[in-house]
């Protein structure tokens, strides 16, 4: 289902000007379907061409206690733990540490987020204490890095290169009237608000979501807080493109107003009162969309072709017959891939039969049976065949 109308009055209410303003103008905005539907167990009828299990292996250097983010590479896959960037190859081996802590040139104090130039072949590592963006070679070798402004990279919890020298950034809610995404020219050190929300957090800062931004072939997916429409970024400007359409209560614009307490239970309280609790993750494939659930354990997987999606359980049966998502954290052009600590990946174990006859499952198992309860976490690939 399709149809138009003008957002401008919606465009006022969420850009946020930071300087020169994001410019904006009347779109087209689709609806996706299939969210009302009975909500399915997890993982069932996804076809999953290839499934991967890689354990990232547990050294002196490497051992993981939060994993913030990963990006994966032609050959290498970029961990971000705690105040860490760990270089693992695509087998799981621990390949180094990509810089070190300290107030040298070339080192840092408190690592934020990173993102990868993929046609430079580059590190850039986000350093808010000092204000600063390291750059760093693929195999390791410090090359340069850049001081910035005041409140360029304050509250900053994640960064996506989306041109040559623009890095599209996502904050926390605060109590404060500050951008959720801005974008940051690498070269000039100018920062230009793009998308806000009237929700605030008086209390600690709050993510919108672990993975709140999707970047892919030259635009940007972006999402709010207790808001159905996906906003893409593309050519200068940011619109509302998507809407998921559902029978659920969405908060007004004086609701959203009276949030003095967002975060994840706040959300939940949301969904427990029937009012939709927000999207807190996107992934996206060439033929897929991922969307987490900010107010329940639920994800929508979308057909992008079709606009159609279907609402899953984002938990677990009692014993597990279909291969499910799990801890979905990123995507490429074919594939999804989340990350499982230890503990969790021998629960999955655990509740899948041992006589199941699924080939994907069973390597679920066997790596669940055989990881050791202090192991560093395992990252999951499933792959999809293009259509």
């Amino acid at each position: 289902m399709k149809w138009r109308f003008c957002f401008m009055g919606v465009w006022l209410l969420l850009c946020w000007a930071c300087g020169r303003q994001a410019q904006s103008g009347e779109g087209e905005v689709v609806g996706i379907g299939g969210y009302d539907g009975e909500v399915a167990v997890n993982g069932e009828g996804i076809v999953v061409d290839s499934f991967q299990v890689v354990p990232l292996a547990l050294t002196g250097e490497s051992a993981i206690m939060t994993l913030q983010k990963v990006v994966v590479t032609d050959s290498l896959l970029l961990v971000h733990s705690d105040n860490r960037l760990l270089v693992f190859d695509k087998e799981g081996h621990f390949v180094r540490c990509m810089g070190k802590e300290g107030r040298a040139p070339g080192e840092y104090v408190r690592l934020n987020t990173f993102f990868v130039n993929r046609e430079q072949g580059t590190v850039g590592m986000v350093d808010e204490a000092l204000g600063k963006v390291l750059t760093f070679s693929m195999r390791g070798d410090f090359l340069s890095e850049r001081k910035y402004g005041k409140g360029v990279f304050e509250m900053l919890h994640g960064a996506s290169l989306v041109q040559d020298s623009v890095l599209l950034c996502d904050y926390y809610v605060t109590q404060g009237e500050f951008p959720l995404y801005a974008l940051v020219n690498l070269a000039t050190g100018e920062k230009r608000g793009l998308l806000a929300s009237a929700v605030r957090s008086d209390g600690a800062a709050e993510l919108v979501g672990r993975t709140p931004v999707a970047v892919a072939g030259g635009e940007a997916w972006l999402l709010l807080p207790f808001d159905n429409r996906l906003y893409v970024y593309a050519g200068g400007c940011v619109r509302p493109a998507f809407l998921v359409e559902m029978d659920k209560h969405l908060l007004g614009q004086k609701q959203l107003e009276a949030v003095r307490d967002f975060s994840i239970m706040a959300c939940f309280r949301a969904d427990e009162q029937g009012d939709f609790g927000g999207f807190r993750d996107i992934c996206l494939t060439e033929d897929y969309l991922f969307l987490g659930e900010a107010g329940a354990p639920r994800y929508f997987w979308v057909d992008r072709a079709q606009g159609l999606g279907r609402l899953y359980d984002y938990g677990l049966e009692e014993q597990v017959k279909t291969l499910p998502l799990l801890g979905i954290l990123g995507a490429g052009s074919d594939y999804v891939v989340g990350a499982l600590s230890a503990f969790q990946l021998k629960d999955v174990a655990g509740r899948i039969p041992a006589d199941t006859r699924d080939r994907f499952l069973r390597r679920l198992k066997a790596a669940g049976d055989s990881v050791e309860w202090d192991a560093n976490p395992c990252l999951l690939f499933y792959f999809f065949s293009v259509k």
